[in-house]
């Protein structure tokens, strides 16, 4: 084979691996996650920076007497019973109450390092030992470490004291009752905040309100901080304006779908987020009119856009 013949082979084979990833479809098709568009969009808003310095206390700066509300009875597994005047036994049932610092010390480690241990007294006196497997370095340095099963009720009390008595214009259909169950109703009416107590182990904020019309008083829970877990911030549930102001060009039996969560065909990219919020997922598709927009939501709700409009979609 010459040196020329080969070449041309390697030239025809890079063209036939080029043609392929432009034909194969959803194999060479890039997918963009949710995460990807908060990620392009992050906007310093007034609404994301109002509980920006809210965020729980780290425990390198409590103090003796800081409280925590305990929210699941599973913190029990967190205390080593016995230890350096600890209770012999640790309660089983803590939910519900509050546990209060007492002090931070060294016990000896692996390494010459020591470890940290953090103890606690309950309601009832009992002396609470948790050791989270930290050095006194990493400890000292570590402004992140939280207790499980626990809310900082300074926290708790900080985030009351910005919200109580404030109307905002809420920007989600969920609600909650007092016994816990679920409610829908519309987004972007305006809410008055009534309270802001302990919430559970994965929200740990509960914020009621009251809404004109409705008669129960309803809640949601809430996230602070900008960790991992805090996907429920005060700017994604509530905004200081009234978002319809925002898109004029709106027609108002469009927005008033919109504020019940409902979709319709012909609907563009915008009037759809506005009614179900961010997708999952986005994901181009080829197809014989072009390239089609799949929008795929959690709940296994799919939206497919041609030319800039809903064309069809799947609840």
């Amino acid at each position: 084979m010459t040196l020329r013949k080969a070449h041309t082979l390697i030239l025809a084979a890079l063209a036939a691996v080029a043609l392929q990833g432009c034909f194969t479809g959803v194999e060479s098709t890039p997918v963009i996650t949710d995460r990807d568009i908060r990620h392009r969009e992050e906007i310093a808003t007034p609404e994301k920076q109002f509980l920006a310095d809210a965020a729980p206390q780290s425990p390198r700066h409590w103090q003796a007497g800081k409280r925590l509300w305990v929210t699941d009875n599973r913190i029990s597994l967190l205390f080593t019973p016995g230890v350096d005047g600890a209770a012999a036994r640790v309660p089983d049932s803590l939910a519900g109450t509050v546990l209060r610092f007492a002090d931070v010390s060294d016990v000896p480690g692996l390494t010459e390092d020591p470890t940290v241990q953090l103890a606690f007294t309950d309601s009832s006196g009992n002396r609470l030992v948790y050791r989270p497997t930290m050095t006194r370095r990493a400890f000292n340095a570590d402004s992140s470490l939280q207790i499980p099963f626990t809310v900082d009720m300074d926290m708790v009390g900080t985030v009351r004291n910005r919200l109580v008595g404030n109307t905002y214009y809420i920007l989600t259909p969920r609600r909650f009752r007092a016994d816990g169950s679920e409610v829908k109703g519309l987004r972007y009416v305006t809410v008055r905040i009534t309270d802001v107590t302990p919430g559970n182990a994965n929200y740990p904020l509960r914020v009621t309100f009251t809404e004109e019309g409705v008669a129960d008083t309803l809640g949601l829970y809430m996230t602070v901080g900008n960790s991992r877990i805090a996907t429920r911030n005060f700017e994604t549930l509530f905004s200081f304006t009234d978002p319809r102001k925002q898109y004029p060009s709106i027609e108002d039996d469009t927005w008033a779908l919109i504020r019940q969560s409902r979709i319709r065909e012909g609907m563009t990219p915008d009037e759809c987020r506005l009614a179900l919020g961010a997708p999952l997922e986005y994901l181009h598709l080829p197809s014989t009119a072009g390239m089609v927009e799949r929008w795929s939501y959690g709940d296994g709700t799919y939206l497919f856009f041609e030319d800039g409009r809903l064309s069809r979609f799947r609840k």
